[in-house]
C-alpha cells in the first residue's frame, strides 16, 4: 500500500514538474522569438537634435535657436548641405556663393555684402564655444533646403530641395517603427491614426527605411506602407541667357608683352570664333591688374564676327605672391571687381582664366575664387574659361587644379594638352604627340563633361639640340618659321605615326638638331580628336604662330557654328 503511495505521489511530482518546465520552456521560446515590444528613444533629450534628411547628425555641434532663426555648425554645412561654403580665418570672412549670387559676412556682424552691395542680417554668423556657428533661414534659397524647426520635439529638420521625393501611408494601426530592419529590434515610434504619413528612404523587400513627422528614423514592414510619388516645384539652376553662344569653339590665345596698338594686327579669319588677347595680369597682392586693353582692338574683332575673351594670368614666376593673392578675400574681391569694369568698359563677351605655377594646398583657394567669379560675370552676361594643366602632372602645373570642381563652376575648361616634353625637358621629344593628347583628354573626361571640355592645341615646334650629354630646347618656331628652316637647314623628314608628326633631322658640327612638327599633317591629326571625343572645341596656342594652310586643315577637319 505503502508502495502505490509512493508511486502515486512521484507519478503527481513529475507530472507537475513535467508541466512546469514545458510552461517555462513555452514561456522562454516566446519572450526569445516574438517581437520585440520595448521602446526606446531616438533622440538626446539634454540637445536640440539635428536630422538631416535620413540621418540623426550626432558627429557635431548641435544646432542653436534664435528667435525665428536657426544657426547650424559651419562643419555641418560644409559636409551635408554645402560644400562650396568658404571661411577666411584670417580676416573672420564667410563666403556663400550661388550661380548668381556672392554673399559675404564677417563673424558677430549684422552688416553682410551680396554682389558686394551691403545688406543687413536678422542674425549674424557667430562663434559659441569655440565653434563657427551660420544662420542657415536666411540663405535656405541659396543651400536650396528646407529647414524646420519643431519645439515641441527639440528638433531641427532639413532636407534638401528635391523635384519628387517618396512619400508612404501607414495602413494598419498596428504597424511600428524599429530601429533596424528586424522583429527583434527596439520600436522608435508606435503608430497611431492621427500620425499615418513618412517620407521614405528606400525598401529592402520585407522592410522600408521612412522618417516621421517629427523626424524619427527607422525601420517599418513594408507590407504596411503604400508608398507614392509627390511632385514639388521643380528646381532649376539659375543661369542667365548670354547672347552669341557658341556651339563648336575655335578659339586662340594672341600674346601681347605691351600696350597694344588696337586693331593693327587682328585679320579677318573665317575658322576662328574667339579671340583671346593676354591683356591682363595680376600684378602685386593687393590684387591690382595690369592692362594691356584696347578699345579699337575690341571693335575691330566684333566686326570681323569674333568674341573677345581677355587672357588674365597670375605672375607664373612668384608662387608665393599668388598663393597670398588666392588666400586673401579682401584681395579676391579686388580682382573680381576689376575684371567687371573691364569687361564693361571693353565690351567683352568672355573671360580667359589662366593662372599656372599653383601651390598644391592653394588647389582649394584656386576654386573658390573661380566659384566668386563666376556669378558676377554672368550677371553682366560674361563667359568665364579655365584653362588646366592635365589630370595627375606635377603638383604646381596640374595637382593644383580640381578638374572636377572647375568643371562644374566654369562655362569651359581649356585643358593645356601640350608640352608634353616641356621647355626645360633634358630629352628631346614632341610638344604634344597625338597618342598623348588622346590619353590625356580620356582622363580628363572622367572629370569635365565633354561639352564643356575644349582641346590645347600648340602651334609651335620646338628645335632640340640633341648631343650625347643631353638635349636642350633651343628656339620655338612659328607653323612658317620651321617650314622656312627646314628648307635652310636641308632636313629630312620622316613620318612618325605614333605622334601624328613629321620628324625633321638635320646635323651640324658634330650635333643633332630635331623638330616634331606642327603642321597641316599633325593639325588635322590632333584636331579629329574633338569628332572623336565629342569635345566643345579647341584652344590654341598661339594665334600670331599659325597661317593660311592649318586654317583650312582645321577647317575641313572641324565645324564651327552658332546655336
Amino acid at each position: 500500500m505503502k508502495n502505490k503511495i509512493a508511486i502515486i505521489i512521484i507519478t503527481v511530482i513529475y507530472i507537475a514538474l513535467s508541466l512546469w518546465i514545458t510552461n517555462f520552456a513555452i514561456k522562454a521560446l516566446t519572450s526569445r522569438y516574438s517581437p520585440e515590444k520595448s521602446i526606446i528613444s531616438f533622440f538626446d533629450d539634454d540637445v536640440v537634435n539635428l536630422v538631416i534628411e535620413d540621418e540623426l547628425i550626432r558627429d557635431s555641434a548641435p544646432p542653436v535657436i534664435e528667435g525665428r532663426e536657426i544657426l547650424l555648425p559651419f562643419d555641418v554645412i560644409k559636409n551635408y548641405i554645402d560644400d562650396t561654403i568658404y571661411y577666411d580665418n584670417e580676416r573672420a570672412i564667410l563666403t556663400i556663393t550661388s550661380e548668381d549670387k556672392v554673399i559675404r559676412m564677417n563673424s558677430n556682424e549684422l552688416q553682410a555684402y551680396l554682389n558686394m552691395e551691403e545688406y543687413r542680417l536678422d542674425v549674424s554668423s557667430k562663434f559659441i564655444n569655440g565653434v563657427l556657428y551660420v544662420p542657415v533661414m536666411a540663405f535656405k534659397d541659396i543651400f536650396s533646403i528646407e529647414v524646420t524647426y519643431l519645439e515641441n520635439d527639440n528638433v531641427v529638420i532639413v532636407d534638401q530641395l528635391k523635384n519628387y521625393k517618396m512619400i508612404g501611408y501607414i495602413n494598419n494601426e498596428q504597424a511600428v517603427i524599429r530601429s533596424d530592419m528586424s522583429l527583434y529590434k527596439p520600436i522608435y515610434k508606435v503608430y497611431n491614426p492621427n500620425d499615418i504619413t513618412v517620407t521614405v528612404y528606400g525598401t529592402d523587400g520585407e522592410w522600408t527605411k521612412v522618417r516621421t513627422g517629427n523626424g524619427v528614423i527607422g525601420y517599418i514592414e513594408s507590407k504596411y506602407l503604400k508608398t507614392e510619388m509627390k511632385y514639388g516645384k521643380v528646381v532649376i539652376d539659375i543661369r542667365k541667357d548670354i547672347p552669341g553662344e557658341i556651339e563648336t569653339i575655335i578659339f586662340a590665345w594672341e600674346a601681347f608683352y605691351n600696350q597694344t596698338n588696337g586693331d593693327a594686327d587682328i585679320t579677318e579669319n573665317d575658322v576662328l570664333n574667339i579671340i583671346s588677347p593676354t591683356w591682363f595680369k595680376v600684378a602685386d597682392l593687393s590684387g591690382n591688374i595690369e592692362s594691356f586693353a584696347a578699345i579699337t582692338y575690341v571693335e575691330k574683332a566684333h566686326e570681323l564676327g569674333y568674341q573677345v575673351w581677355p587672357l588674365i594670368s597670375n605672375t607664373f614666376t612668384d608662387i608665393d605672391m599668388t598663393s597670398e593673392v588666392l588666400n586673401n578675400t579682401d584681395v579676391r574681391d579686388n580682382i573680381i571687381r576689376q575684371l567687371v569694369a573691364y569687361s564693361s568698359l571693353y565690351q567683352l563677351d568672355g573671360i580667359s582664366l589662366d593662372f599656372e605655377n599653383i601651390y598644391l594646398k592653394d588647389k582649394d583657394a584656386y576654386t573658390q575664387f573661380i566659384r566668386e567669379l563666376v556669378p558676377f560675370l554672368h550677371k553682366a552676361n560674361i563667359k568665364l574659361s579655365v584653362a588646366v594643366g592635365i589630370p595627375g602632372g606635377s603638383d604646381t602645373y596640374s595637382k593644383c587644379y580640381d578638374h572636377e570642381k572647375i568643371g562644374e563652376i566654369a562655362d569651359y575648361v581649356m585643358v593645356m594638352t601640350y608640352d608634353q616634353y616641356y621647355g626645360g625637358s633634358t630629352v628631346a621629344g614632341s610638344q604634344a604627340q597625338v597618342s598623348w593628347m588622346s590619353s590625356k583628354l580620356k582622363e580628363t573626361l572622367k572629370l569635365v563633361s565633354n561639352e564643356k571640355l575644349v582641346m590645347g592645341i600648340p602651334l609651335y615646334t620646338r628645335l632640340w639640340e640633341i648631343t650625347s650629354e643631353r638635349a636642350r630646347n633651343i628656339r620655338n618656331y612659328s607653323i612658317d618659321g620651321a617650314k622656312k628652316l627646314i628648307e635652310e637647314k636641308n632636313a629630312s623628314l620622316l613620318w612618325d605615326s605614333e605622334s601624328g608628326q613629321y620628324v625633321a633631322t638635320y646635323y651640324e658640327e658634330g650635333k643633332t638638331y630635331k623638330m616634331w612638327l606642327e603642321d597641316e599633317s599633325s593639325l588635322k591629326e590632333k584636331v579629329s580628336l574633338v569628332n572623336t571625343y565629342e569635345l566643345r572645341g579647341i584652344c590654341m596656342w598661339e594665334l600670331n604662330w599659325g597661317n593660311d594652310t592649318i586654317w583650312d586643315a582645321i577647317s575641313q577637319t572641324i565645324s564651327k557654328g552658332s546655336e
